[in-house]
């Protein structure tokens, strides 16, 4: 993630983020409508190899909390 932001390519991993969260959406929304009782989600991250030292930079840190 460093490297891409680093590298100037923030916007694609803002649209690359925003993606990942929308198609948990409407997966979220679609099983509603097909199983009925389903309102929500769980995101599982794999944090393996993440140093907030090594990868950590302020752009980065805009990222993560938008």
């Amino acid at each position: 993630m460093r490297r891409e932001v680093v590298g100037g390519q923030m916007n694609q991993m803002m649209r690359f983020v925003s993606k990942i969260f929308e198609e948990g959406c409407g997966l979220v929304r679609e099983l509603g409508e097909k199983q009925g009782n389903v309102s929500q989600g769980i995101l599982l991250l794999n944090a393996q190899g993440f140093s907030l030292v090594q990868h950590g930079c302020l752009q980065c840190m805009l990222l993560l909390l938008l």
